[in-house]
């Protein structure tokens, strides 16, 4: 089975809409001309990332700065706002189906590994049956400083390599992910796009862990890898005389992630890196037995450590946050309390934030301050470009 059949894909004109989604909105024009075709600028991923120490002074600036990333990003949006299914969408919009050469410069390399299938232990490969314990299926695709745009401007560096999984190895589910990785070593290439050979004629090869695409309404950058995952319910429910199938749970999780996007001039929070992320979506069914209708209310919980430019980080320099009642709405409002643990070196400084509709009291235990939610967000507003 080929990957585009198991993630599913929409129609072009959803993912059409998914590259507005996820720029947020549009900015000014990154490209320039070469002749008649554009030509992106690619901006330069600052990851560099400091030690910050929190205090009395700082706290509700740093904490912006964590709730920005969370609301921000857009692939931690497709779960609080139940959209996980744009997520496939994205993959297939990125993914390269052959190999070619760009159309101004740079070139497009793509691999199809073929569907892999093995037993309950995870590791041992077995022939592909239906019931087959753990499916995998895997396209690997990376762009070489490639300019591919006609009447817009695109540029992709970098692997973007999916893999669609499907896990019936817990009884009573079947749980269905999508991982997305930049990891991957390959062979070099010069500003020509020639290979780049060793002394003996071999292909040199690099150690890759970066993706970037950019467009003049875009910018879409990951290092490392996540993964977006829905597991449902084998047990078929029933609402009067309609049948339905439940989700069990439903998130996004990665070991490490960095992650930065903008609008294609304008970054909309700094190069951020999440380590040990769990965003987990929980549903709860109620069946209507006069109507037959069933309404889904979600239950939602945050886990991840944190760091980038602006709240500090590096070796035990780090924010841990936590939302366990975790709430935001499709307008956009939150509720719950986020709770965020900086390592300072003297110690942990931990700051509390509290939503209440428009409302948000910020605390670190001594010293309190409340601002509107759209004051709280302009503290960590990126300076712009």
């Amino acid at each position: 089975m080929q990957l585009n059949a198991l993630l599913n894909p929409l129609k072009l004109s959803a993912a059409i809409s998914l590259v507005g989604f996820l720029a947020g909105c549009s900015g000014n024009s990154s490209s320039t001309s070469s002749g008649p075709a554009p030509v992106v600028d690619p901006v330069v991923i600052d990851k560099t990332i400091a030690e910050v120490e929190w205090t009395a002074a700082n706290y509700d600036v740093n904490a912006s700065h964590a709730y920005r990333v969370i609301t921000k990003n857009s692939m931690l949006r497709l779960v609080f706002t139940n959209q996980l299914a744009a997520f496939d969408t994205l993959v297939n919009l990125f993914r390269v189906d052959s190999n070619r050469d760009c159309n101004i410069s740079g070139r497009m390399v793509a691999e199809q590994l073929g569907e892999m299938c093995y037993g309950v232990d995870g590791t041992t490969e077995e022939t592909c049956v239906e019931a087959s314990p753990l499916r995998e299926d895997t396209q690997k695709s990376q762009g070489i400083a490639c300019q591919d745009g006609t009447v817009a401007g695109q540029y992709f560096d970098g692997f973007f390599n999916a893999t669609a999984r499907t896990d019936i190895r817990t009884p009573g589910e079947s749980q269905t992910s999508t991982t997305l990785s930049a990891v991957d070593r390959a062979p070099t290439f010069d500003d020509n796009g020639d290979p780049i050979l060793d002394e003996n004629d071999d292909p040199v090869l690099k150690d890759f862990t970066e993706y970037h695409f950019q467009s003049d309404t875009s910018i879409f950058f990951f290092e490392h890898q996540y993964e977006s995952y829905v597991d449902f319910s084998d047990t078929a429910q029933t609402c009067g005389t309609q049948e339905y199938s439940e989700v069990e749970r439903q998130g996004m999780r990665s070991d490490l992630v960095g992650t930065q996007e903008g609008d294609g001039t304008n970054n909309f929070y700094l190069y951020t890196e999440l380590t040990d992320l769990e965003l987990e979506a929980t549903p709860a069914y109620t069946c209507d037995v006069a109507t037959e209708k069933v309404t889904t209310d979600y239950s939602y919980s945050l886990t991840t450590t944190m760091a980038n430019a602006g709240m500090g980080g590096g070796t035990d320099r780090n924010t841990v946050v936590t939302w366990p009642d975790m709430m935001i709405s499709l307008a956009g409002t939150p509720s719950g309390t986020l709770t965020l643990v900086h390592q300072n070196a003297a110690g942990d400084f931990t700051v509390t934030v509290t939503f209440d509709g428009d409302t948000v009291m910020v605390t670190d235990g001594t010293t309190s301050v409340s601002h509107s939610l759209a004051e709280f967000l302009a503290l960590s507003e990126p300076v712009a470009e």
